[in-house]
């Protein structure tokens, strides 16, 4: 669970469709769709140049973005528009080879805002771009970021302010900070210290309840002691949720309708502790328990459902690939609609008209076999690989599509202005010259 390899990207459109976004070893950033009976799709290459640090996210117009370092050390960003994949570079680098630059993004309205880590002056440092309108800025140094974990947190509050949360360090040692971008977009306001230790601050997590209510959590490694802290935004002294000589995993906040979940993870299990009052009390740990069979993974997750945009809130989550893929906490992900019966029999009279199938040669004499419906086994199976075959490719050119619709859409309705403006144009003049005349 602390690898930051086992990373995963889920997008969930306004369609209730979801998308995964991750990267192979072999094949660079991929992205595959779910399918209405909990099946991934073949896989959809976004770009093999990509090594295993990047991130995701999706607009209110179910358009897909992404951002990714490329293996020359280079930062590239690509979106799903104009019917293809568009890649184009956002920050060159000195450095060729490719070291962990922690990206993020938040994409809203026509702006893309990006963030990363940067080496400047021996230390580490926060940086943000832009893309408004189109128009690329310049890269913007925030502040730097110290810790072995280099961890922050950026994200937009439910009034879309955008929110930064990091450590840094002091002369007696490290402070947690927090941030708000001012709304012309082009600089923070000055850092705000939350908390300060003599010992290091690990893996900030911050979430925002429907009241706009900020809380907040933490790691204070010092002394040997391994201590996880909780504390709403405003709040003077934190709480310390977990105190021990043995190391607390990665952990993190999640909201979920009212309901404050604070959970950290070890090597397979989720321990968690819940507060209904917005975190003044809280429930002993327990192991969060679940079918997950294997070490969870850790999810990032965007979504355009109005219901789980109201409800939910978290940096990460734990998760699995149990029946397409599970949320901790948050209960299975329901399944999609199924056709009703009649409508199944009459997809597979389709099917059969798609990939007829040929009839068998003992059938001539008479002879039916080893059969089902005149059918021979041989012929199911080579009917059956047949239509596998087709409804994988089937779904990985539905996927391209669903990345491209949003923007067809646009430029449909963009072309019936223009031909209403053509129109009133073509009446004015055919007014004017008749009056002329």
């Amino acid at each position: 669970m602390n690898k930051e390899e086992q990373k995963h990207i889920i997008l969930k459109n306004s369609f209730n469709i979801s998308y995964h976004i991750y990267y192979d070893e072999e094949r660079g950033l991929c992205l595959r769709m779910l399918d209405g009976d909990r099946v991934w799709s073949r896989p959809f290459v976004l770009s093999d140049l990509s090594v295993n640090d990047f991130c995701a996210a999706i607009d209110e117009k179910d358009i897909i973005h992404f951002v990714f370092q490329a293996k020359d050390g280079h930062i590239m960003y690509g979106h799903g528009r104009r019917g293809h994949i568009d890649i184009q570079p956002i920050l060159g680098s000195k450095d060729t080879t490719p070291w962990h630059k922690r990206l993020s993004m938040l994409v809203f309205e026509d702006i893309v805002l990006f963030f990363y880590v940067i080496r400047h002056n021996d230390r580490h440092l926060i940086a943000m771009q832009s893309i408004i309108n189109g128009a690329l800025s310049k890269p913007m140094a925030i502040d730097y970021i110290d810790g072995s974990d280099r961890h922050y947190v950026v994200f937009r509050d439910r009034p879309g302010k955008c929110r930064l949360f990091y450590p840094r360090s002091e002369k007696s040692g490290m402070c947690l900070c927090h941030r708000i971008l001012k709304d012309d977009l082009t600089v923070f306001t000055a850092p705000e210290k939350l908390y300060e230790t003599e010992g290091e601050i690990l893996f900030p997590s911050a979430v925002c309840g429907q009241d706009n209510r900020i809380y907040v959590s933490f790691q204070d490694k010092r002394d040997g002691m391994y201590r996880v802290l909780f504390m709403e935004y405003g709040t003077a002294e934190p709480l310390v949720l977990y105190n021990s000589p043995s190391p607390a995993g990665r952990s993190g906040l999640v909201y979920n309708n009212g309901t404050l979940i604070l959970y950290r993870t070890d090597e397979r299990n989720i321990h968690l502790r819940i507060s209904g009052d917005g975190g003044i009390n809280w429930t002993d740990e327990k192991r969060y328990l679940s079918d997950f069979t294997n070490m969870p993974c850790r999810f990032i997750y965007g979504t355009n459902v109005d219901k789980e945009r109201a409800s939910w809130f978290f940096n990460e989550i734990p998760g699995c690939f149990t029946k397409g893929y599970q949320l901790a906490f948050l209960g299975e992900e329901p399944p999609q609609r199924t056709a009703p019966a009649k409508a199944a029999e009459k997809d597979s009279s389709m099917i059969d008209r798609i990939l007829p199938v040929k009839k068998p040669a003992d059938a001539e004499s008479g002879k039916s076999g080893i059969s089902s419906g005149g059918t021979t086994a041989a012929n199911i199976e080579h009917k059956f690989i047949h239509l596998r075959n087709f409804v994988e490719n089937m779904q990985k050119e539905l996927t391209k599509l669903w990345l491209t619709q949003k923007e067809f859409d646009k430029k449909l309705s963009d072309l019936h202005e223009e031909i209403e403006m053509l129109k009133q144009n073509f009446d004015y003049f055919l007014k004017d010259a008749n009056s002329g005349e």
